[in-house]
């Protein structure tokens, strides 16, 4: 008989997306047969995008209409009308068919669009009860404080064991950074036989919409479209209503600019900004009013050869485009490397697996696969961490993989090259790689380990492997 495993978060906007892509990521590098499943999807206007998400990522060959129980009004109008067996009913037996096909299932629950999260939150425990599944409870942490968090979490197990359920652990994600330790060791207490609770902290990388989330959700026309680009995070919002050189005091780093499309000097001034060392990098530039550039600035701008920022627009007036704008939440899509590597990281290092993997009983493993492959490499890079040192430190290829490598946690990494080319660059491609050394190996006084013929072919044979 295969398992099933329920994340349930109790409140909206909780990182639970954090939690399925790890344990996905930690099941499927098992050789376990996994399916996904979600009880209640929003609509069937468009995939669901956590579906989607893990779908896509792990090769899941189950149609879309296999993966969940119904949509949210489907749900609304049977228990508006007395119907909740009924709906039970319809869940759990799309959720057999799905478990007949595999040795474990990782459920999804709501993503809290109703009125009451408490009635949610319970809805969510009777779903999981009525599918037999154990259960793993996603505490949002983001604004409370670590006793109230701690308390909450001891209070939430006592309430989940009266209702029978099957806890295997408990996680509080998106914990403010400098409150994981004090709420760390509160929850550390010797309790014998105790449900683990696990502190993920907030991470940056998390938190924020791309420019691609962005643009997606306003329905916008680009006008300069950036690949690349598309996967910037947006960490703050500029309004450019004032003269040029004012408002480019007021630029910061990874800034999404709204401005109307005629303000020809606002749009030049930002892509400039961008290009300049002494200013700021931006993540993008939004255009209101729906008035695209003047053709001048258009084919000014195309000069460049490459795209400078991305470039799109909306038909809505600045100030309800940047209302819009700042209330796109930050999410997780298939194509998102730096978020899905952030995602997997920031839980790996918070969560202990082993632990986790003995509360939920083993299934036998199956054959090698190419992600269990790259699983278990990662897996035993970071049991024993090495210095890996990177050539070629002003190739793009090369930065991203380093990013991808620290994100992770795999090793320490060192950067071969010209220290102001190569830090130009990770500002230009708006790269994270502070815990990276770069070393000049024409002038520095470590050329000689740069030159050693085993650390180059140690480099290029974790690079190779990991980002062929």
């Amino acid at each position: 008989m295969s398992q099933g495993l329920y994340i349930a978060g109790t409140e909206a906007r909780n990182g639970k997306s954090v939690v399925v892509l790890a344990l996905m990521e930690h099941l499927t590098g098992h050789g376990r047969k996994v399916g996904f499943f979600r009880p209640v999807i929003r609509t069937e206007d468009g995939k669901d995008s956590l579906i989607h998400l893990v779908q896509t990522r792990y090769a899941l060959e189950y149609p879309y209409e296999a993966m969940y129980g119904c949509t949210h009004d489907t749900a609304r109008d049977l228990i508006t009308t007395g119907k909740v067996n009924t709906l039970y009913s319809m869940i759990l037996e799309k959720y057999k068919a799905l478990e007949e096909q595999c040795d474990f299932v990782l459920c999804a629950g709501t993503d809290y669009t109703g009125v009451s999260e408490a009635l949610e939150f319970d809805y969510n425990v009777d779903v999981a009860n009525n599918m037999g599944c154990l259960m793993l409870p996603v505490i949002k942490g983001d604004g409370k404080k670590a006793r109230q968090l701690a308390a909450f979490a001891q209070a939430l197990i006592k309430s989940l064991q009266e209702k029978k359920c099957s806890i295997i652990a408990v996680i509080i994600n998106r914990v403010l950074p400098d409150d994981t330790a004090e709420l760390t060791k509160s929850l550390n207490e010797p309790h014998k036989d105790a449900i683990p609770v696990y502190v993920i902290p907030e991470h940056p990388v998390l938190g924020k919409p791309t420019i691609g989330d962005i643009a997606s959700a306003l329905n916008a026309q680009w006008i300069i479209r950036d690949d690349e680009g598309m996967d910037r995070e947006v960490l703050h919002y500029k309004v450019a209503a004032m003269e040029l050189p004012n408002f480019l005091d007021h630029l910061e780093d990874d800034s999404l600019i709204i401005t109307p499309g005629d303000r020809a000097d606002m749009i030049l001034g930002s892509i400039l900004s961008d290009a300049s060392a002494a200013y700021p990098r931006i993540s993008g530039l939004l255009l209101s009013g729906n008035l695209k550039p003047a053709p001048q600035v258009e084919r000014l701008i195309e000069g460049l050869g490459t795209a400078p920022v991305p470039v799109f627009m909306v038909e809505t007036d600045t100030f309800t485009t940047a209302m819009n704008a700042s209330n796109v939440p930050g999410a997780i899509v298939p194509g998102s490397k730096r978020k899905i590597a952030a995602a997997l990281g920031i839980f790996e290092q918070n969560v202990k697996m082993p632990e986790l993997e003995k509360r939920i009983s083993g299934i036998p493993s199956a054959g090698i696969t190419p992600l269990m492959f790259e699983y278990e490499l990662i897996k035993r890079a970071k049991s024993k961490r090495e210095h890996i040192v990177l050539p070629e430190g002003t190739d793009e290829r090369i930065l991203r993989a380093a990013e991808i490598l620290l994100l992770r946690g795999v090793a320490d990494i060192t950067l071969l090259g010209d220290p102001d080319e190569i830090g130009h660059l990770i500002h230009k491609l708006g790269l994270s790689l502070e815990e990276a050394h770069i070393i000049n190996p024409n002038t520095s006084e470590e050329k000689d380990f740069c030159c050693s013929q085993d650390a180059l072919i140690r480099a290029f044979g974790q690079y190779n492997m990991l980002f062929p």
